[in-house]
């Protein structure tokens, strides 16, 4: 399998915007989840995660992090089973996709109870950049 395409991110990290190094996420136009454990086998991955699937390498004093993205029908699991559209969306399903994307967060839904938040924002967690 080899990656179609991607879209690339620079950014510093936002808990220390003055610091000297950048962070560069690549973002691959398919899913590579079931090829991690794999790389990780060949390339003799410094950390492996089964749940999610994630790999992480030291090449020349960085650390590179290989995961996928959050599946939009796993966040619609933890979303509340109702269309109230107060998070300004017309259906659960554009906010769970919004949030796959990135673009919405897990605050962005205020009709969950506690415990179903919660394990909304701890779903999300997994995938957070918020360095």
């Amino acid at each position: 399998m080899l990656p179609k395409g991607y879209n690339k991110e620079i950014f510093r990290a936002k808990c220390n915007p003055g610091f000297q190094s950048v962070h560069c996420v690549a973002h691959l136009e398919q899913d590579v989840a079931n090829a991690l454990p794999y790389i990780n086998a060949e390339q003799g991955g410094f950390e492996y995660l089964e749940d999610p699937p994630a790999v992480s390498f030291r090449v020349q004093g960085k650390i590179i992090t290989g995961h996928p993205k959050p599946k939009v029908f796993e966040i619609l699991k933890r979303l509340p089973e109702s269309n109230c559209r107060e998070c300004d969306q017309p259906t659960r399903m554009v906010f769970a996709t919004f949030m796959a994307q990135g673009v919405k967060g897990p605050e962005g839904c205020p009709e969950p109870a506690e415990e179903a938040a919660e394990d909304l924002r701890s779903y999300m967690a997994q995938f957070s950049f918020d360095v």
